[in-house]
């Protein structure tokens, strides 16, 4: 709810379940709907922190994972921000691995918002934030009738 309020200009969505439900020819017959609960941030700290989570994505703790998005036939196209983090258990014996973000079209008006979270044990594998970059392609990746308003 923290990456949508962010990539939503500081309002607060309220959460679906079920965004669309669409026929064989691909044509919606249910659209969830989409209201804003309220402002919880200014537009100007949303900004702000749009460009602090972009910069994660193109020089911080995710920049390994998401490099050369910007030659991505998909990825290019979207503005993409988010913060990671990790902590172990009390024992040591497990890690958790997460990601909280959005990207929105720059060119349209489709956003997503995504939290992931990995729990690895003694081997880590794949890291939370290369779950968030596969999703975030599958989602952009649909045909364009399939269209969301807001994250």
């Amino acid at each position: 709810m923290m990456a949508a309020s962010i990539v939503n200009d500081g309002k607060l969505m309220e959460p679906t379940i079920i965004q669309r439900i669409t026929d064989n020819e691909k044509e919606t017959v249910y659209a969830g709907p989409m209201s804003i609960m309220r402002q919880v941030i200014s537009r100007k700290a949303s900004q702000e922190m749009k460009a602090l989570m972009a910069a994660t994505i193109s020089c911080g703790t995710c920049r390994r994972t998401f490099r050369g998005y910007r030659r991505d036939p998909v990825l290019s196209k979207l503005l993409i921000g988010g913060k990671t983090g990790s902590i172990n258990n009390k024992t040591d014996e497990l890690h958790y691995d997460w990601f909280v973000g959005f990207c929105a079209e720059m060119k349209g008006t489709r956003k997503l918002a995504l939290a992931v979270l990995v729990v690895h044990d003694k081997l880590l594998r794949a890291r939370a934030q290369e779950f968030a970059r596969l999703a975030m392609r599958y989602y952009f990746k649909k045909s364009p009738h399939q269209k969301s308003g807001s994250a």
